[in-house]
């Protein structure tokens, strides 16, 4: 049952056919039940039209396409399970699904969008049944449960444009709802726009909502799009869908786009996104794109993708590179990226690259790297190399790094250099 604080239901209601409200939502402030009618463009117009340029929001429900989202307003601090949105603030909404969170919702099984007007249709918001809506200050005209069909029609009005006025971002939030809405007819829809029925910012938004909802026909297309599509920026954004889609083919596929797509950039992003996917065969894959690309940025870039894998293998693959790699930028990366990297094997590696590597510009690399490390490792080896290493420019460098750490200890190292 809808739990407002405070509910101004208009004569209009009585006259109405009884609606039907969400279970679980709780909507605060001046709601105003009204029947969505035959045509709900008309409808959300009519509403809008006799606002007299006061902002008012209408809102309905919808089926959702996967009960197991929460869509709501969400900070550092706040859970999934008490989290809220203001009709008044500014916070975006956020979507988190079950399998990805550890704290314990129930997830909402329908999506309320709500539209503002004032002096036009300027804003949509998306939330699902179980976030609280504060709307103190707002009037929300509420219009139950209209047909979904009819719903991504609206919106798909919106999005393409034939509704006046409309800014591009409000037309961006009006394909996330069509995404999130139940049916086959929402996927349709975002696979002609990711194709070729948008241009911009709007595409790429399509072209992400297929790899996060689309199922297998979406990945079908993103994975298309990603191979053949002749703008860069919708080739990236399509490799970024198929990382975030749950295909069980998204691993493949990106190792397969990093290897041997034709563009250099392209299969940069791909390295990028297969790092974060961390199953057992990236590190192999990704070490031996380390060896073989011919594009110096996608071996460099995979050389972070490595670092972002965090597993003992992945440590061990970057201490060879950084020992033995023909290549001093790989190295160099190489030894840069471990320091990143928490582990004592880690900090053995580096130190002994400071004492016994024989090139000068590696040894300076691995310095630094050690001075990026957790200060109650760092101090200590730096005061060492500082006060006691053979070669000036090692001795300098940790000296340099040294002053760069509020540190007691490196206080008292620095004094007594300056001493002698």
């Amino acid at each position: 049952m809808l739990r407002p604080r405070t509910v101004n239901v208009c004569l209009a209601l009585l006259l109405a056919t009884a609606l039907s409200l969400p279970a679980s939502a709780e909507i605060t402030g001046s709601v105003i039940e009204k029947a969505a009618g035959e045509d709900l463009r008309a409808t959300i117009e009519s509403i809008g039209g006799s606002s007299r340029g006061e902002p008012v929001w209408i809102a309905y429900e919808v089926a959702m396409d996967d009960p197991q989202y929460q869509v709501c307003c969400h900070s550092h601090e706040s859970k999934w399970a008490d989290a809220e949105c203001s009709l008044d603030g500014t916070r975006s909404w956020s979507m988190g699904h079950r399998e990805e969170s550890d704290q314990a919702w129930s997830g909402g099984s329908d999506l309320m969008i709500f539209y503002r007007y004032q002096s036009g249709l300027d804003e949509v918001r998306l939330y699902t049944s179980d976030c609280v809506v504060k709307a103190e200050g707002s009037t929300v005209y509420w219009l139950g449960r209209p047909d979904s069909a009819e719903s991504v029609r609206v919106l798909s009005d919106l999005v393409e444009g034939r509704w006046t006025g409309a800014r591009e971002k409000v037309r961006r939030e009006a394909i996330a709802a069509v995404a999130l809405h139940a049916g086959p007819s929402p996927v349709l829809r975002l696979d002609g726009w990711a194709r070729e029925g948008l241009s911009g910012e709007l595409r790429e938004a399509a072209v992400f909502w297929l790899g996060s909802v689309g199922g297998d026909r979406g990945f079908e297309t993103v994975r298309d799009l990603a191979w053949n599509d002749d703008d860069r920026d919708i080739r990236d954004k399509a490799v970024f869908a198929i990382s975030i889609s749950r295909s069980g083919e998204s691993a493949q596929e990106l190792a397969r786009l990093a290897r041997e797509h034709r563009d250099s950039d392209t299969r940069e992003k791909a390295v990028f996104w297969l790092g974060q996917k961390k199953t057992p065969e990236v590190v192999t894959i990704l070490s031996g794109i380390v060896e073989s690309d011919p594009n110096e940025d996608v071996r460099e870039k995979a050389v972070f993708a490595l670092s972002q894998v965090r597993s003992d293998e992945a440590v061990d693959v970057l201490i060879s590179l950084a020992r033995t790699h023909q290549s001093s930028e790989i190295r160099k990366k190489s030894i840069f990226w471990l320091g990143q990297i928490a582990g004592r094997k880690i900090s053995t590696f580096l130190e002994e690259t400071v004492d016994s590597d024989l090139d000068d510009e590696i040894r300076e690399y691995a310095v630094f790297a050690i001075s990026q490390r957790p200060r109650e490792e760092s101090v200590p080896v730096l005061s060492r190399l500082a006060t006691t290493h053979q070669s000036l420019r090692v001795r300098k460098k940790a000296l340099f790094w040294l002053s760069q750490i509020d540190d007691e200890g490196a206080i008292d190292t620095i004094e007594k250099i300056l001493e002698e």
